[in-house]
């Protein structure tokens, strides 16, 4: 199985109404893990206004040129049958240091299929090619120790230098 990424143009509401049609009940679903953080009607404002961007993930049965991924992404968005082949999304921010994945979400039936590892792989190549020296992300941790003395899971960060 092979994916392709694409940005959604962020103040293009033709392109990103139709991208959340699909991405939004995913965004809803991470907002609940939050603990209040940040709710969906945040994150989807973020988007347009250009604060974060979405980036689309579809499988695809051919092998592509990577420089074809936002061609091909965008070209699927706008099909009629723009579901197909929609495995996920993620939401990213440029911050002073690095570009950050605010949050990342594949269907459930993509999470054990090795697409995770060719995210991160497309999303490492895509924050050099923008000279970020940092790419960071966020995941959910779980640290029973931590939740003995009262803290509650949320967020851990990671960053990388490029």
């Amino acid at each position: 199985m092979k994916i392709v990424m694409g940005i959604i143009p962020c103040k293009d509401r033709m392109f990103l109404d139709r991208a959340l049609l699909l991405a939004k009940p995913g965004i809803d679903e991470l907002t609940k893990l939050a603990d209040g953080e940040y709710n969906s009607f945040d994150v989807v404002t973020d988007l347009y206004v250009g604060v974060k961007q979405l980036e689309m993930i579809y499988i695809i049965n051919e092998d592509v040129p990577e420089d074809r991924d936002q061609f091909i992404a965008i070209t699927r968005l706008m099909s009629p049958e723009y579901q197909e082949g929609y495995a996920g999304f993620s939401i990213i921010e440029f911050q002073k240091n690095s570009l950050h994945v605010f949050c990342g979400y594949l269907l459930p039936q993509f999470r054990h299929t090795g697409i995770f590892t060719q995210c991160a792989e497309k999303m490492e190549k895509q924050a050099r090619l923008v000279g970020a020296p940092y790419l960071s992300l966020c995941t959910a941790i779980d640290e029973p120790m931590l939740t003995h003395f009262g803290y509650k899971k949320t967020y851990i960060t990671y960053r990388k230098k490029l």
